[in-house]
């Protein structure tokens, strides 16, 4: 039986993407990616696949850790033009998320 391991986000310790002040690991997709993997995911952005990462990653850049989660997630909505959106919940969460749809 091979021992083939994949490592990803979750197997890092260095962080590197959050500080950029140290080396990537090897396993590090955001600089060790093969081309060609990386070429056929960003043909899946296109259309309103493009939109969505583009505003989301805009909304990112202006609110993180100004706006709260829900103030991030209606200026997403008023910045892709949606009246409308489902939130997913939990029983955790079920206080916050019947404040939230009193005042829609």
């Amino acid at each position: 039986m091979e021992n083939d391991v994949r490592r990803s986000c979750v197997d890092c310790g260095v962080v590197n993407c959050d500080v950029q002040n140290k080396s990537y690991p090897p396993f590090c997709l955001t600089t060790h990616m093969d081309k060609t993997v990386k070429n056929e995911a960003m043909k899946e952005y296109t259309g309103e696949n493009r939109k969505v990462m583009q505003t989301a990653a805009k909304v990112e850049y202006d609110g993180y850790c100004v706006w709260t989660r829900v103030q991030e997630t209606v200026e997403f909505m008023k910045r892709m033009g949606y009246h409308k959106i489902g939130i997913a919940t939990c029983v955790g969460l079920i206080q916050e998320t019947q404040r939230i749809d009193q005042n829609t």
